[in-house]
Parts: C-alpha cells; sequence; structure tokens
C-alpha cells in the first residue's frame, strides 16, 4: 500500500478511491493483537493510578522512568497503544464511551499528556521507528474507523474538531466527501459526510478578568493620525469643558473701529462656508487649521481698494480739493 500517512502527502491532493476501498479495510481490526490501539474508545484499566514519587502533587512532571519503574506498578496490566494513530486522546473519562479527546501536533506531548493524566493506561513506547506492518494495519485501521463514521459519531469530553492539522484524519475526511460528492454509489454505500459537526468551543481561560474600570464610550469620531496632525499644523487645546465653540474667535476690544469688526465678520464668514470639527482624541481637541493667509490678505486689499476710490471723488482725506488747495478748511481762494 501506498504511504499516505506522512507530512510529506499531506499536501491536499485528492486521493483515489481505490485507497479506501483497499483490500483489508473491511477486516481491520481495533485494537491489534500485537500492535495495540490505533485509535479509541480505550477503557482505562487502572482509573485514578499515579505512581508513588508523585503523591498528590498534581505539578510532578510524571517522566518515562517513573512509568518503566519496576518497583512501582499499577494493580493491572498497561495497555498498548500503537505509534500510527490520529494524536487524540482516546482514553474513556466518563464511562460508557467520553473520551478524553485532547489533541496534539507531535507524538511526544501526545505522549507526556498520557504520564501526567493517563498514567495507568498506556505503557511507554519501543525507541524504535514505526515498521511497515504497523503502519499498513494502522492504515487499514483508521480508514474504516473514519470511513463508517465512527469518528465523526464518538464522543469527547474536549471536542476535537476536524483533529489536529498533523494527524491523517481531516486529511482523509476530506479526501473522502470530495469522493462521495462525485460518486453516487460511494455515497450510498458510505454516506456523504465524514468530518465531525462543529461544536462551540468554550473559552480555555478559567481565571478571573483584571478589573479595569468603566467601559470607555465608542468613538463617536474618526481616529486622526497624530502624524498627520503635526504635518497638518493642527492646533492642540486642552479639552477642559466638551462645549466649545468651534469658530470661536478673538473678542473685539472696545476701542476698535467698525472696519475691525467687519474684517472679522468676513473671516468667520469664510470660516463657515467650511466646516471645522473638533477631532476629539483622548483629552485633546484637535483644530483644524485657520484658513489660509491669502484670504485675509484679499480682504484687506478690498479695504485699500475702497479707500482710493473714495479718496478719488475729488476730495482729500482731510476734506480739501484734489487740485492741490491748501487750506485744510476746504475754502476756496479768490
Amino acid at each position: 500500500m501506498a504511504d499516505h500517512t506522512s507530512f510529506a502527502t499531506f499536501s491536499g491532493h485528492q486521493l483515489p478511491r481505490a485507497f479506501f476501498e483497499a483490500p483489508g479495510v473491511d477486516d481491520a481490526v481495533n485494537p491489534h493483537f500485537n500492535l495495540g490501539y490505533f485509535h479509541g474508545p480505550v477503557i482505562d484499566p487502572n482509573p485514578g493510578w499515579r505512581p508513588a514519587v508523585a503523591g498528590n502533587n498534581a505539578r510532578y512532571n510524571i517522566s518515562a522512568a517513573d512509568i518503566a519503574n519496576p518497583n512501582d506498578q499499577p494493580p493491572h496490566a498497561r495497555l498498548l497503544l500503537s505509534k500510527m494513530n490520529l494524536l487524540v486522546c482516546p482514553v474513556v473519562e466518563i464511562e460508557p464511551a467520553h473520551q478524553c479527546g485532547m489533541t496534539f501536533e507531535t507524538q511526544p506531548d501526545f505522549r507526556r499528556h498520557l504520564r501526567m493524566v493517563h498514567p495507568g493506561c498506556f505503557r511507554n513506547p519501543d525507541r524504535r521507528r514505526i515498521s511497515n506492518l504497523e503502519r499498513n494495519k494502522g492504515t487499514l485501521a483508521l480508514i474504516a474507523y473514519i470511513r463508517s463514521g465512527e469518528w465523526r459519531e464518538d464522543l469527547f469530553m474536549n471536542e476535537p474538531g476536524r483533529g489536529p492539522a498533523a494527524s491523517v484524519v481531516g486529511y482523509w475526511a476530506d479526501c473522502m466527501s470530495t469522493i462521495a460528492r462525485n460518486d453516487d454509489k460511494w455515497c450510498d454505500e458510505f454516506g456523504l459526510l465524514y468530518h465531525r459537526d462543529q461544536h462551540p468551543v468554550a473559552p480555555t481561560s478559567g481565571g478571573r478578568s483584571r478589573r479595569r474600570g468603566q467601559t470607555p464610550p465608542p468613538a463617536l469620531i474618526p481616529f486622526v493620525n497624530l502624524a498627520q496632525i503635526n504635518a497638518g499644523g493642527y492646533d492642540m487645546d486642552f479639552a477642559s469643558d466638551s462645549n466649545v465653540d468651534v469658530n470661536d474667535s478673538d473678542s473685539d476690544d472696545e476701542g476698535n473701529d467698525g472696519s475691525d469688526n467687519d474684517n472679522n465678520e468676513d473671516i468667520d464668514r469664510s470660516r463657515s462656508q467650511s466646516p471645522q470639527p473638533i477631532l476629539r482624541m483622548g483629552c485633546y481637541q484637535v483644530r483644524r487649521p485657520a484658513p489660509p493667509a491669502e484670504e485675509e490678505d484679499e480682504v484687506e486689499s478690498a479695504q485699500e481698494d475702497e479707500t482710493e476710490v473714495s479718496s478719488s471723488d475729488g476730495f482729500d482725506n482731510n476734506g480739501g480739493n484734489s487740485d492741490g488747495d491748501s487750506n485744510s478748511g476746504g475754502a476756496t481762494s479768490v
């Protein structure tokens, strides 16, 4: 049988139907009498047992040497877990069939979980690489497990979803689902669905959240980048009062004449034509820059033009004739 169980084959390509109908799938056994369990459910023969060196210390790191210690063994013989497995913990925690369901990405992490949480269930694996016989027998057993719908219908305390990314279960279920959508004969014989139903996952953090005060109100005004503010010449005023006049201008002094008031009115009118909202950032209020100085120059030039027109009516500013008369009272000489 071709090897479709290594990481190199998890490339997303579609496996043929013949791979999942290989001879021996219908006769696959779990557990194997010599190779052990390929998948669950597995009944723990020593539930609750812990090595004497660990005692009641839940933080004690149970090592492989503690499991193999001949002077500290559980009352019943441990079982054997095959190296060809789904990286999903198959140990039943609540009888009759609620498995643990914790998932792992590597075999060492999986084995450490078994030693720490289920120390009386499985014995240590040997250091030899997985043999071709064990790989082939495990492949047949896992194909039968997924194709028959057992994987999809099994009960788990921790929902494994589609299985870990390093496992073959998700890859093979995808391939079987594609075959079922395109082959009516396969669909009629084995069904259409092979993935587990997705259940909502509870949050993993069980600690209390820190008190951080009241929840801030939502930002009603878009955030403005500080770099843009500095580049655009925005004025930043400390927001001591939320009711701030957008078009506030310097108050007119009592000694100013009417021309200054007209200038201020023209400037305020030009500002009102383009709205200048105050952008709030934290405890600051950001004002948009004032109108460019060109508008003020235009106002001043318009006032000078009016002055020239009034002086060109035949009289100078002192009330005299523009013909060059020197009388300041405005009387003509005879």
